[in-house]
């Protein structure tokens, strides 16, 4: 992968081999330098400019040409998270996202993610006994 450094791999494919747990570790190194990682949550991180971006575009919906700007943005990742903590939702719960590709999945991936929130994902054309068959289950959430 183009900008990784280093890479802590196993010998061998996958960890359920038990042939392959006893391996052991190498270290792999490319020839890009290391890179930093930040001391910020991935809202944090993802939003710290967007202050100073306000109006431009953050995110653009490429079929209708729709704009989101980064003021915006930051608005309704905070919407969205107030709205989802008063409903509940609390650091470690999972939120399945069961919808398409718009700017707004960005929004609430994000306002999950502010919140300490694990994002999974769910394809929007899964019917409901597929969807219910991947036990991803409503919690006592109201609508």
């Amino acid at each position: 992968m183009p900008g990784l450094r280093s890479l802590t791999a196993k010998n061998g494919a996958h960890r359920s081999n038990p042939r392959i747990q006893a391996a052991s570790y190498q270290t792999i190194r490319g020839p890009f330098p290391d890179v930093e990682i930040p001391d910020a949550s991935f809202a944090e991180f993802v939003l710290a400019r967007a202050g100073e971006l306000g109006e431009k575009p953050a995110l653009i919906d490429a079929p209708s040409g729709r704009t989101i700007t980064y003021a915006r943005l930051v608005e309704s990742v905070r919407g969205t998270a107030k709205g989802l903590a008063e409903r509940g939702f609390r650091k470690g719960d999972v939120f399945a996202h069961f919808a398409p590709n718009r700017p707004e999945y960005a929004v609430a991936v994000h306002a999950v993610a502010s919140l300490g929130g694990v994002n999974t994902t769910a394809n929007p054309l899964l019917t409901a006994g597929e969807l219910a068959a991947r036990r991803l289950v409503r919690r006592n959430v109201s609508p």
